[in-house]
């Protein structure tokens, strides 16, 4: 059992114990947190899949036993929290072996990974993914969501066609798989494969990026189904396929929209965007094998190379680069996010490899642990001749959800989050205008605080629903606590109620649509 005085020497020397987030994972998490606690450290997390392992929590300590409550539990602590001051600090127990303890900090660091990968995306592109989910609300209502395809491609061999630099040369070697397995692409796939003449059988669009170029003048009339994130184009929706299912990127928006239509979400993982969404859904969908084409996660034309895990930079886009094994038993330069995706991809097999046969065919690209290479050529050869019967499987599986009770129950949310945007409008409004006039008159600081009494939790609830930029909320956060005088603390809480106030409005006025 690791000892309290080498559990501190674990924390940097900068380290907040106010803000920053501790993650103990292990047996023993309970007279550990506790020491912590003592010592100062206030945001403290114990990840114990098995209910014996924490022993007694502090009631400070949030205690979670499964990857989703360790997210919620991490996006639970409010916008100051400092993504990049996140702790895990493995308890290496005896009888427990290292590589199942390091197996769990992969996938809390995984957590980690995704919620800042995330995060990344609302900054760039919150307004625009709120508009979407709330503008295609009506669509999402009428379409089943991913959910229904669990199981509907049982005992079927599903490709998953990912664009990268080696789709070219596998580009006929799919058209003689089509019909006799599953092909699952990435919309940016769409182009080259439907040029080469082979349609894909299921299209995955994924996020509020522009991908509507990627389908244009090509001809969707073969194809089974879209696959739409519910913050993609609405223009999307509205394309002539013969189905349409709908898949969420996780954020508290797509959660409670999928809520509103009594259905359990299948969530995009934060790590990887699209593609990760397209390896999930094949793994839902209980295909068997898994084949993963045009995935390569490398820069094949960065130079020459390196050492393997030695790092670089390539001074044309300033992308820090990192060699690591190839398919071919050489090495190929990658960078952070494709690193990022190949660690959950690995850690994906780890827990998949017994149930399901996972291959690469992405010849060009970094190896994948947990996916071994196989040329398709070789995969082709192995897969049945007889055709098979997607259309069938997914008729079946949409017509097992009430649409019906799915759009009663949009309509009913979106009554009741109009009634909630009305409130917390005037709340804002009301608490910016107070904040400025604090300052100068008492009587507006007893009301701005008998306000926000009246009303706790609100501004908190509504920045994560709003999906509010964290770089704007973090300037705020900073302006407050630089604050050394009244009128500084009031001019910054007025800032950040009048960003609530202008994005809340923005909001009522696309669910007013």
């Amino acid at each position: 059992m690791i000892g309290m005085v080498e559990a501190l020497a674990f924390l940097d020397r900068g380290w907040d114990q106010e803000l920053d987030l501790l993650i103990l994972q292990g047996a023993g998490a309970g007279p550990l947190a506790q020491g912590f606690l003592d010592r100062g450290q206030r945001r403290i997390i114990a990840y114990c899949p098995s209910p014996d392992e924490s022993g007694e929590l502090p009631v400070e300590v949030l205690g979670v036993r499964s990857v989703g409550e360790l997210r919620h539990a991490v996006l639970s602590f409010d916008g100051e929290l400092h993504l990049a001051s996140v702790k895990v600090l493995p308890i290496h127990e005896p009888g427990r072996a290292a590589e199942e303890s390091q197996q769990v900090v992969s996938e809390v660091n995984d957590v980690i990974d995704g919620i800042r990968s995330a995060q990344g995306e609302v900054d760039a592109l919150g307004g625009q993914w709120t508009a979407r989910c709330f503008a295609n609300l009506p669509a999402i209502a009428r379409v089943p969501g991913v959910g229904a395809l669990r199981g509907a491609c049982a005992g079927l061999p599903v490709v998953v066609v990912a664009p990268g630099p080696s789709l070219g040369d596998e580009l006929p070697v799919l058209a003689r798989l089509k019909g006799r397995a599953v092909l699952l692409a990435l919309s940016g796939a769409g182009t080259p494969l439907m040029r080469a003449g082979v349609v894909p059988d299921l299209i995955l669009a994924g996020g509020p990026e522009e991908v509507r170029d990627h389908l244009e003048g090509h001809s969707l009339a073969d194809a089974e189904a879209l696959i739409l994130a519910t913050s993609a184009h609405p223009d999307l929706f509205r394309l002539p396929v013969r189905r349409t299912f709908s898949i969420a990127a996780g954020s508290a928006l797509e959660e409670w929209i999928f809520e509103s239509l009594g259905a359990k979400a299948q969530i995009i993982p934060p790590v990887g965007g699209s593609f990760a969404a397209a390896v999930r859904l094949a793994l839902l969908m209980k295909g068997d094998p898994v084949v993963l084409v045009g995935a390569d996660l490398a820069f094949p034309s960065a130079g020459p190379a390196g050492a393997d895990g030695n790092d670089m930079i390539d001074r044309a886009s300033t992308q820090r680069l990192v060699w690591v094994a190839d398919s071919a038993g050489g090495r190929v330069a990658t960078g952070p996010a494709f690193l990022c995706l190949r660690n959950w991809l690995r850690s994906v097999a780890a827990r998949m490899s017994s149930r399901v046969e996972l291959l690469s065919a992405s010849q060009r690209g970094a190896a994948i642990p947990g996916f071994p290479y196989r040329p398709l050529a070789d995969i082709t050869a192995k897969i049945g001749a007889e055709p098979i019967d997607l259309a069938d499987r997914l008729a079946r599986a949409a017509g097992r959800v009430d649409l019906a009770a799915q759009l009663k129950g949009a309509r009913q949310a979106a009554s009741i989050l109009l009634q909630k945007l009305d409130i917390s409008i005037a709340v804002f409004g009301e608490c910016a205008q107070l904040s400025l006039q604090a300052a100068q008159s008492e009587l507006a600081l007893n009301r701005l605080r008998q306000t926000e009494a009246a009303r706790p939790g609100l501004a908190s609830e509504m920045s994560t629903f709003l999906m509010l930029p964290s770089q704007k909320t973090a300037e705020v956060s900073a302006q407050a606590g630089s604050a050394r005088s009244l009128p500084e603390v009031m001019r910054a809480s007025a800032s950040m109620y009048f960003m609530l106030y202008k994005h809340a409005v923005s909001v009522r006025e696309v669910l007013r649509e």
